[in-house]
């Protein structure tokens, strides 16, 4: 059936100027399936979580954000808090790694303007996608 998502393939959608690739916060402990949204010009990670909490966990979202954005895609990451065990992580929304909104642990909407132009020169500046010196294939 067209139009029809398995679950094998990745989730790009467009946006305006922005491809955005959509995934859950699981699947930052998998860089290949950024590296795999990248080659499909995705511009965008829009990353939906539920990241229980605990020990170092806040530490931890941190660190795989950062990862995964590679300071050359906008990562958008929330989080949904309506459980008491899930820990409210902070956004992520520049591509320079820098976090442009965040609510801490404060429920509501955090908005930032994000820019194409400020991902090219991102991009410009350190062209991490262009000196990759391996590909990623799916598995067979």
């Amino acid at each position: 059936m067209p139009g029809q998502f398995d679950g094998n393939e990745l989730l790009v959608l467009p946006l305006g100027e922005f491809m955005v690739g959509v995934v859950t916060c699981y699947d930052l402990r998998f860089p290949e399936l950024f590296r795999a949204l990248a080659d499909k010009d995705v511009t965008v990670f829009a990353v939906s979580a539920a990241w229980v909490a605990g020990p170092l966990k806040q530490e931890h979202w941190t660190t795989m954000c950062h990862a995964a954005g590679d300071r050359e895609h906008v990562l958008s990451a929330c989080s949904c808090a309506a459980a008491p065990r899930i820990l409210r992580p902070q956004s992520r929304a520049r591509p320079d790694g820098r976090r442009a909104a965040g609510l801490g642990e404060t429920d509501g909407v955090a908005v930032a303007e994000i820019s194409p132009e400020r991902v090219r020169s991102v991009r410009a500046a350190l062209p991490v996608l262009l000196q990759r010196r391996y590909e990623v294939r799916p598995k067979p």
